[in-house]
């Protein structure tokens, strides 16, 4: 099976301090949905900006699509992230002064790659996402007049928006009760499904690991969290 992200002897450390990452090897199928648990410490937001190449990567190998991202130059590393990640952020980060139809066309516009993966206009695709997302009719609007989960769906659509191979969710759905986290989570693996996007999903509430097809515990698979609590 097609491999979208492969890892090997990755580890890392920000400058001038000790390794916080250390893995031996994770993959993800093209197409497979994972979902990454663990407490505050044990280097879930890290793991991810090394996943996405938000973070360089100088010792150990993670290859994405193919491509070692530790061989891109910054500038390579940003272009590809924005023609093949979706990003869905605990916080959103919808653009206050643009309309709900603005901020989910906004990944077309930095990225002829994504708009080329659509077969019909960029506003039809946007309102064919939004509608699957139930928030068709709240296309005129803008992020400040929209409730969290109604901002959470516009950030879901602008995610998945021009076919990215894979999504990050980074714990995006904690500021929502669980009628609302659940309905969601419905809504964007079906959306996710239909692309056929690998969806890295990363929370600490572990009872959400039941909707993917994968659970991984990266207090188990982070070998430097493990020495750091004398489980290893």
């Amino acid at each position: 099976m097609t491999k979208s992200i492969e890892i090997e002897s990755l580890k890392f450390s920000y400058v001038g301090d000790a390794d916080i990452i250390d893995i031996d090897r994770l993959s993800v199928s093209a197409g497979e949905r994972i979902f990454v648990h663990g407490p505050s410490g044990c280097g879930k937001t890290t793991l991810l900006g090394l996943l996405s190449g938000i973070l360089p990567s100088p010792r150990g190998s993670i290859r994405v699509l193919g491509k070692d991202l530790s061989a891109l130059p910054p500038a390579e590393r940003d272009r590809f992230r924005g023609d093949h990640f979706g990003y869905l952020f605990q916080m959103f980060n919808l653009l206050p002064y643009l309309s709900v139809m603005d901020n989910i066309l906004l990944p077309l516009r930095l990225s002829s790659s994504r708009l080329s993966k659509i077969s019909k206009s960029p506003e039809s695709e946007a309102k064919h996402l939004a509608q699957a997302l139930g928030i068709g009719h709240l296309m005129n609007r803008q992020a400040p007049e929209l409730s969290v989960g109604q901002q959470q769906r516009v950030a879901a659509a602008r995610a998945l928006i021009g076919n990215p191979e894979i999504l990050i969710c980074d714990e995006p759905t904690s500021a929502l009760d669980h009628v609302h986290r659940d309905r969601f989570l419905d809504l964007l693996i079906d959306v996710a499904g239909a692309s056929k996007t690998s969806v890295i999903f990363v929370s600490h509430d572990r009872s959400l690991a039941n909707r993917f097809d994968r659970s991984v515990d990266l207090t188990t698979l982070n070998r430097k969290f493990r020495a750091s609590t004398g489980d290893d």
